[in-house]
């Protein structure tokens, strides 16, 4: 009994397959697609080439895997460093450094414990 319902459901999932198989989701050029049910609020991914979304109940949406690039930003603002501490004193200096990190003039503040 057992062979047979394993049988049986091994035919039905080769019956699955080639359906399963053939969609491309995500698209070959990275998009997703769906269709939002406007009802339920539900999102239900499909693969536009093979089915659409209904005009009536649903909107189709679609969205890249990677969002745009965007331009560069602006460099960053001033920042510190830290010097290792001193062996002897066991002080360490914090150095305020301008954007490509050079040294700031009095800039400097020696740390002790």
């Amino acid at each position: 009994m057992h062979r047979i319902a394993a049988f049986t459901a091994g035919i039905r999932l080769l019956a699955v397959l080639p359906e399963v198989a053939s969609g491309s989701i995500p698209a070959p050029d990275g998009t997703y697609t769906a269709c939002f049910q406007k009802k339920s609020g539900s999102l239900k991914l499909i693969d536009a080439t093979e089915r659409a979304c209904s005009p009536g109940t649903e909107v189709q949406v679609t969205w890249n895997q990677m969002g745009p690039g965007s331009p560069a930003g602006i460099s960053g603002g001033y920042g510190a460093a830290m010097s290792a501490p001193d062996p002897i004193t066991g002080c360490y200096q914090i150095i305020v450094v301008d954007r490509v990190g050079t040294p700031m003039a009095g800039g400097v503040v020696t740390v002790c414990k």
